[in-house]
């Protein structure tokens, strides 16, 4: 019960600051456009690029498969990423929001020839950091606030509106709850396949 009302006030606080975040928009753009360093950027476009980020997703899937030795959190990551790709693209063609330069005074730094919301890369970043946060509790405040910062960049290279990453947080968040859902009840099944077929076993050797 104190878990759904954390849950609840959670989604609450998010859903207000979401519909705050599209009156601070054009601020919280000017502000970060405002703290850009050449060596800052340079390190952005480097290490969180799309190719760059499907390298570190590569990475992440190995760790969990090491670290975990199980199938559950390397193939509900995968399957969350996969859906977090693909799944931001559709819903940027429902709404067609423009980027943040097509009408303000602002020069991107990255090159992106897609709509603006909701954020691709904020989407994958907290589908990741949900998977992990999952597997690794009690470090889930570090992860989730990691994967925070890193989406951020997004406004930085003025690509993205605030709203664009608190919804493509959102999300990524809720694709990878269902993708860890949709897998404990394939492992469910799967658990109980093994049961039946152990037990149609042990009842051929009685009769034997």
């Amino acid at each position: 019960m104190k878990k759904e009302r954390g849950v609840n006030m959670f989604i609450l606080i998010l859903s207000v600051f979401f519909l705050l975040s599209w009156v601070i928009n054009d601020v919280v753009m000017f502000a970060f456009s405002g703290m850009r360093m050449p060596w800052l950027t340079a390190l952005i476009n480097f290490f969180l690029s799309q190719a760059a980020l499907y390298v570190i997703a590569a990475i992440l899937f190995l760790f969990l498969a090491w670290k975990t030795k199980r199938w559950f959190y390397p193939v509900c990551f995968a399957g969350a990423v996969a859906i977090a790709r693909y799944g931001t693209d559709v819903v940027k063609l429902l709404f067609n929001v423009p980027r943040p330069a097509a009408r303000l005074p602002i020069t991107p730094l990255d090159s992106i020839d897609s709509s603006s919301f909701p954020s691709t890369h904020a989407s994958i970043y907290f589908a990741m950091a949900t998977i992990f946060a999952m597997a690794y509790p009690k470090q889930r405040y570090w992860i989730y606030g990691f994967a925070g910062l890193l989406s951020l960049t997004r406004i930085y290279l003025g690509v993205h509106y605030l709203s664009d990453v608190i919804a493509g947080a959102v999300l990524g968040y809720g694709i990878a709850i269902l993708a860890l859902i949709a897998g404990k009840k394939l492992l469910q099944n799967i658990e109980k396949e093994k049961f039946i077929n152990i037990k149609g076993r042990k009842a051929k050797l009685k009769k034997r």
